[in-house]
């Protein structure tokens, strides 16, 4: 286990489940121990022999087979060339020890196993693992899948041939008196049964050859990385095939040793099944570098220099940075469709993804998953260093948000202030201008009838002119009430009307309760906040109060104002003044309900705006049947 999570951390902390990684672990030990014992046989038996190294060498060639495909049945245990590779690693070294013990108790080259049924089975159970695995591995590397019907047919054409072949192996030790391929003579065999003995020996040929040919297709086709991992395997057999049975000791050594040579360059050098050798970043690396990337990117791009340097540190297979909604705003090695933008597909839990929540002052801004592969899991080093890294990309984050509501504050005051501009344009060449030149023609006559000694015609001149300057100063006001304060247009209603009140507020202290309220459109914000504003004004200057208080709120789809005081109330004959006329007005241009209520305890103004059907003339009600609880402001 301790070799096991050394890998993990080596490898990208990428591992099987718990019962996978205990049977690894188990082979492995068994082929270490086996290869302890088969090695000092071999060496007691060729210590003396010119070659006796390399021929030990070539006695511990099953334990690098079992390493290589341990490496890979850690990684990848659904992967069953890790698995073929470490289970027959592990039997050659038990065979090849048993058979040393053998050698050096029967004291022959070659010894018998009659009389050892347990090396017997051994001997063959692992001879056909070999066979198996020479005829399969072609059809099964690199992904342990078998692509299409033909390769299935010729894997089963390979097993049922080395089957029946170790069959005839097992029998033919069993009983010296039955023939069998490769075998001595048998004294009763006829000819023909002597050549029935080669049939499942040529079957497996067959398929063995048809499946390393199919590999070389492959190899043709396929794209890099896989052609480089094909050609790696292909060159190893090859080699193997043609030193095994012409070059000496040490040319068979190399042979039996570059197939998981072939395997290790495969994982090293070409990401074999995506497994990255990798190097256990040091944490404080790590954040130092994530920091000096924060200081020194453009800020347009400063998300993707984050995420960057923490897939440099952390090494996943894809890695995601989503908001506080769920959206993608940041990835790499991701697919196209979960690109910056679009949802993030990780939302339920998942054993291959790490989700690292940021937070800022204790709210959460978003999350930073990162993937390791279908069926994989994170070490303990690398979640810590994933949560030391996620402080300094949770600031980064809300930092990028800040300057995104800054942008959108200035883009809406730029966009109210060119509104304004236009309404000022209008109102002044279609209302004002005409108005003021109408003024100055006026002037012209007087001074003309003045000049004639016309007294009546300029007096009466001077009647019209008159009303039309009262007129002009009522459109000048008219202007001057439209125009949008800027407190809204920047803060919003919430955020404007409390700092408002609280200017006019002088005399009477006034409690400012602002609800949560939905996105309102301009007129009706500018509606509400210009309302409460005169009521202000109105129990500022008449209503004599000790404590007032106003509220907005939004229920059931409206939005509601009240303001209320507990001053003298309105005089039984009071007329209405300009005050109280201009919010009937501003109520009636959104489609309000208007009320006011007073008596001697107090006065009370509300206005519920119906979000839904803005337009039309609002209706006058009693301010119980909107708020039966409210108080409200002052005369007008």
């Amino acid at each position: 286990m301790v070799v096991g999570r050394w890998v993990e951390r080596r490898l990208g902390g990428q591992v099987g489940t718990g019962w996978h990684r205990g049977l690894a672990g188990a082979l492995v030990a068994a082929a270490v121990a086996a290869s302890v014992r088969a090695g000092l046989a071999e060496w007691r038996w060729y210590a003396d022999e010119p070659t006796g190294v390399a021929l030990v060498l070539m006695a511990l060639a099953g334990l690098a087979w079992a390493l290589a495909g341990a490496v890979l049945a850690w990684l990848r245990p659904t992967n069953v060339v890790g698995w073929l590779m470490l289970v027959v690693g592990t039997l050659t070294q038990v065979s090849v020890g048993n058979n040393g013990e053998a050698r050096l108790a029967q004291q022959i080259e070659d010894p018998t196993l009659a009389g050892r049924p347990l090396d017997l089975t051994i001997s063959v159970i692992g001879g056909l693992l070999i066979l198996a695995m020479l005829g399969l591995l072609p059809l099964l590397y690199p992904s342990g899948r078998l692509a299409g019907r033909t390769d299935r047919v010729l894997a089963a054409l390979v097993v049922a041939g080395a089957a029946a072949f170790e069959v005839q192996v097992l029998a033919a030790e069993l009983d010296p008196s039955l023939a069998r391929a490769f075998g001595d003579d048998a004294p009763n065999a006829s000819a023909g049964s002597a050549l029935v003995v080669w049939v499942p020996l040529v079957v497996f040929a067959l398929a063995c050859a048809a499946g390393w040919v199919s590999a070389v297709v492959r190899l043709v086709r396929s794209p890099a990385p896989e052609r480089q991992q094909l050609t790696l395997l292909l060159t190893a057999v090859v080699v193997a095939l043609v030193t095994t049975p012409f070059a000496g000791p040490w040319g068979q050594v190399v042979g039996l040793y570059l197939l998981p040579v072939a395997v290790a360059v495969g994982i090293l050098r070409y990401r074999l099944l995506d497994i990255e050798v990798t190097r256990p970043a040091d944490p404080v690396a790590a954040v130092s570098h994530l920091g000096s990337v924060l200081a020194n990117s453009d800020p347009a791009h400063l998300l993707d220099a984050a995420v960057g340097s923490i897939h440099r540190s952390l090494r996943p297979s894809e890695l995601r940075l989503t908001d506080r909604a769920g959206t993608v705003i940041a990835s790499v090695g991701s697919p196209a469709g979960t690109a910056p933008g679009a949802a993030d597909p990780t939302d339920a839990p998942d054993p291959a993804w790490l989700a690292v929540p940021l937070v800022v002052s204790g709210e959460d801004v978003g999350h930073l998953r990162v993937a390791t592969y279908p069926g994989g899991s994170w070490s303990r080093r690398r979640r810590r260093l994933a949560g030391a890294l996620a402080p300094q990309l949770a600031v980064a984050v809300r930092a990028v948000e800040l300057g995104e509501d800054l942008q959108h504050q200035r883009d809406a005051v730029v966009e109210a202030r060119r509104e304004e501009r236009e309404r000022l344009r209008h109102d002044l060449h279609d209302g004002l201008g005409p108005a003021l030149t109408g003024i100055g023609l006026g002037l012209q006559a007087v001074q003309g009838a003045l000049a004639r000694g016309d007294v009546t015609r300029a007096d009466e001149l001077t009647d019209v002119l008159r009303g039309q300057t009262a007129n002009t100063v009522v459109e000048v006001r008219r202007i001057i009430e439209d125009l949008r304060p800027a407190a809204l247009s920047t803060d919003g209603l919430a955020g404007a009307l409390p700092g408002a009140v609280a200017a006019l507020a002088r005399t009477v202290p006034i409690r400012v309760e602002v609800g949560d309220l939905p996105a309102l459109p301009a007129p009706v914000e500018d509606a509400v906040f210009r309302v409460a504003l005169e009521a202000v004004t109105n129990l500022e200057r008449h209503s004599a109060a000790r404590s007032a208080s106003l509220a907005v709120w939004a229920e059931a789809g409206d939005v509601h104002l009240m303001v209320g005081d507990d001053g003298r109330g309105l005089a039984a004959d009071a007329a209405p003044g300009v005050g109280l006329g201009s919010m009937r007005r501003r109520a009636d241009a959104v489609g309000a309900r208007f009320a006011i209520e007073s008596s001697t305890a107090g006065t009370t103004v509300t206005m519920s705006v119906p979000l839904g059907r803005r337009a039309g003339s609002g209706t006058a009600t009693t301010a119980a049947e909107l708020a039966p609880t409210a108080v409200g402001p002052a005369t007008p």
